[in-house]
């Protein structure tokens, strides 16, 4: 009741010409892959991105991209691999000439922060199996569609452990939530981004996967079709700002050339 009586008190006003159609105007929306909440979060709180802040929804890269070649309202969409980015421009639902690679990120195993485990990638999925134990899991994001559980089936694959190791796996449907499972000490280990490591004081990084076990981790961003103006172009050059760049380097980010 209260947001009815809130709407029409604004319509009211922006008729009699006390408020004007831009102020009423929604802000802007930011549809960003999971691992990159803890650094928005932050540019938001701190007002880098504007006033209003932009609303910002988080899912997998996967399921942000389907939304939007299906039409949700975004301004711009930030990618946690270049798959995902790919198959929205095919779609025609991002404007090409507005695409960046704005990060990049590394790959490393997790243990919950008060645990003892050692695990050597370099002795093959041995040491992995014998740290999981006899009957826990190990956490990954969705290996076929959510870029973190890709760029995981990637290296567990180049070193030939794969097989081995993913009737143990606990799949989640994005990197927070493998994450989370491990923070929670639900799962011993898991795979997740630098970055998600670095945001959660509850876990600790085991082992960091070589960069050539997988392909590069970029996250491209773009503007949504048909979402081509200030608000979003303000936006994008917000991102790519020195002091954004700063803080995506306090998360764990690598922060790409302009």
């Amino acid at each position: 009741m209260r947001r009815i009586q809130r709407l029409i008190t604004c319509l009211a006003l922006a008729a009699s010409g006390l408020v004007s159609p831009i102020a009423m105007a929604a802000p802007p929306t930011i549809f960003a892959a999971a691992s990159l909440q803890p650094a928005l979060d932050q540019m938001a709180h701190d007002g880098m991105l504007g006033a209003p802040a932009p609303r910002l929804v988080y899912a997998a890269s996967s399921a942000l991209a389907r939304q939007i070649e299906n039409g949700a309202p975004a301004d711009l969409f930030i990618s946690a691999d270049e798959r995902w980015m790919d198959d929205a421009a095919r779609h025609d639902a991002i404007v090409p000439a507005t695409r960046r690679d704005l990060l990049g990120n590394a790959l490393v195993l997790i243990a919950p922060a008060q645990s003892r485990v050692s695990v050597d990638l370099g002795h093959g999925a041995e040491p992995l199996l014998q740290a999981l134990g006899k009957d826990d899991r190990l956490a990954i994001a969705l290996p076929d569609s959510v870029p973190a559980g890709i760029y995981a089936k990637q290296s567990l694959t180049k070193f030939g452990w794969w097989n081995a190791l993913e009737p143990r796996m606990a799949m989640s449907r994005d990197v927070r939530a493998a994450l989370n499972l491990v923070a929670l000490r639900q799962c011993p280990l898991g795979i997740v981004y630098r970055s998600d490591a670095v945001s959660e004081p509850r876990v600790r990084v085991v082992a960091t996967f070589p960069a050539d076990s997988h392909k590069p981790i970029v996250y491209p961003i773009a503007i949504v079709k048909g979402h081509d103006g200030a608000p979003a172009r303000a936006l994008l050059d917000a991102l790519q700002s020195e002091p954004a760049r700063d803080v995506f380097r306090h998360w764990g980010f690598d922060v790409l050339a302009h």
